[in-house]
């Protein structure tokens, strides 16, 4: 019997998306079919053929629960395992069954336990999807069951129960010890078992993620043999933090690690191996390099989200500071800034790397660093204020100015010479004027007066934002309103505007008190 055609196109393009996931807009037809296009696809079961009956499957498991009227055709598709010997059609009936009864936790945690490995994967699917609410009081059951697949032998029995065991997040912490022997077990030659541990630390990530604590376990693999190991290591310790103090100890020994040199080391998207020219093995030895400082700025970026819990780190992070790798450098000085305590020690490191470091963003982390300490020492206010005059670190410079406050009084002239064009960067110069208080008040009353356009709108956008309503401060800025550039001339306006405002505010203020 031929399949309406509606059916047919929609099974054609399934059939098409074999190997790889359906595309949105197909799943959204899908689902949009409810039972309808389920009892339909049903009646067309009995005389599909074995391509067009894997992909009615499939489609009836996009469906879900809403396919519930296929059940006795996806059952009775299910018998021909019994009947023949070999059935492929029987296995994909049977996970679309798993997937169309979601909704019943029994039925999926029995199809877990399964001898038949696609109804695992499905079960193990639905969990990972979320379609089965597990309740708490079964949860461990699913996870004693997923734990099962864990040691299986086969890799995809444990690819799938990793996924479910970080749907289950909080559920599964029975399963870490097992998840981690995984993710830890040695294997420096490569292979499936190599595999096998990503896909472990796959699930210690998604489960960090989920809120259990496993950066610890994650931090340690920074410094394994194997460099894929590494790799998956640093990307799930960036996503999910350092989680508590208990990190500290892999973390510094990451800062001390040097990655080993390798007998085949990748070049972009090409094998080098021991028998290349002399250019071949710079190129891997800066591989390794690059790896190296990576590994290092993930370790630092870390112990920086500690902050002063990670102080016993200090002498490495110090050291870090001085990295030929720039990017190291870069998160030293971040962490620095907030692990650091303000001694001599961290000040005149910082210091080194603000006037020193030949690279734009070293230098601009050095200075936002020392606002983060609030160094109030007179070497930090001078290096800050002579930092200004670098466009690449002047906002940097500008913020940490304005963080110690008061007491950078000293370099007030030349945050008012550092206004420029820029409004963002500006607006930071202005707001570190602000900050100082009523002492930055001669500097502006003076740069309203300046030659330099922006150092006039500038000084009049702070004295406004001060609520500076001095007579010398108001008739210094009627002064603007005749001065021979527009913007000039509607910087003075808006700031008046706002002092008369304020006053009009205070006065309302005063009559309600009264």
């Amino acid at each position: 019997m031929a399949l309406p055609e509606d059916v047919r196109a929609l099974i054609d393009r399934m059939r098409e998306a074999e190997g790889s996931e359906p595309t949105a807009d197909l799943v959204g037809k899908v689902a949009a079919g409810g039972p309808e296009l389920a009892e339909r696809l049903a009646a067309a079961l009995s005389d599909a053929d074995r391509e067009d009956t894997a992909a009615i499957c499939r489609i009836l498991s996009i469906i879900g629960p809403a396919a519930r009227p296929a059940i006795p055709a996806l059952e009775a598709m299910t018998e021909r395992r019994r009947l023949l010997l070999r059935a492929p059609e029987a296995d994909e009936a049977a996970a679309a069954l798993v997937h169309v009864r979601a909704d019943d936790p029994d039925a999926v945690l029995t199809a877990l336990r399964s001898r038949h490995e696609r109804v695992r994967h499905a079960a193990a699917e639905v969990i990972g999807a979320g379609e089965t609410a597990v309740p708490d009081g079964r949860a461990p059951e699913v996870v004693d069951a997923l734990e099962q697949m864990l040691e299986s032998r086969e890799m995809a029995d444990r690819c799938h129960a990793g996924r479910a065991l970080v749907a289950l997040g909080h559920h599964a912490e029975p399963a870490l010890p097992r998840l981690i022997e995984l993710a830890t077990a040695r294997d420096d030659d490569g292979g499936p078992l190599e595999t096998g541990r990503l896909h472990a630390i796959d699930a210690l990530g998604g489960l960090g993620l989920a809120g259990v604590v496993v950066a610890p376990v994650i931090a340690g693999l920074l410094t394994d043999p194997n460099e894929l190991v590494r790799r998956r290591a640093a990307r799930w310790l960036g996503c999910i933090g350092p989680q508590d103090e208990s990190c500290i100890p892999p973390l510094a020994r990451a800062l001390d690690f040097r990655t080993p040199a390798a007998g085949v080391a990748v070049s972009g998207d090409r094998e080098v191996s021991d028998d290349t020219p002399r250019e071949a093995e710079v190129s891997r030895e800066e591989a390794r390099l690059r790896h190296q400082w990576e590994l290092h700025s993930v370790a630092l970026r870390a112990l920086g989200q500690l902050g002063s819990g990670a102080a016993r780190a200090l002498p490495r992070i110090l050291a870090a500071a001085g990295s030929p790798g720039a990017k190291v450098r870069y998160h030293a000085a971040q962490a620095l800034g907030r692990v650091g305590d303000g001694s001599p020690e961290v000040q005149g490191t910082l210091l080194g790397l603000l006037r020193d470091d030949e690279a734009g963003h070293v230098r601009r982390a050095a200075a936002g660093a020392l606002g983060c300490l609030q160094a109030e020492s007179h070497d930090v206010v001078v290096e800050l204020a002579r930092a200004l005059r670098d466009l690449q670190t002047r906002k940097s410079a500008a913020w940490a100015l304005g963080r110690i406050g008061p007491a950078a009084i000293e370099a007030a002239p030349d945050l008012i010479e550092a206004m420029d064009g820029d409004a963002r960067r500006r607006s930071v110069v202005c707001k570190a004027l602000e900050r100082m208080g009523e002492d930055a008040a001669p500097a502006l009353l003076y740069g309203v007066h300046r030659d330099g356009r922006w150092q006039r709108i500038g000084c009049a956008e702070t004295i406004a934002a001060m609520q500076l309503d001095t007579p010398v401060a108001l008739r210094s800025l009627r002064e603007l309103l005749f001065d021979r550039r527009e913007d000039v001339r509607q910087a003075g306006e808006m700031a008046l505007e706002a002092l008369a405002d304020e006053g009009e505010d205070e006065g309302e203020d005063a009559d309600g008190a009264d």
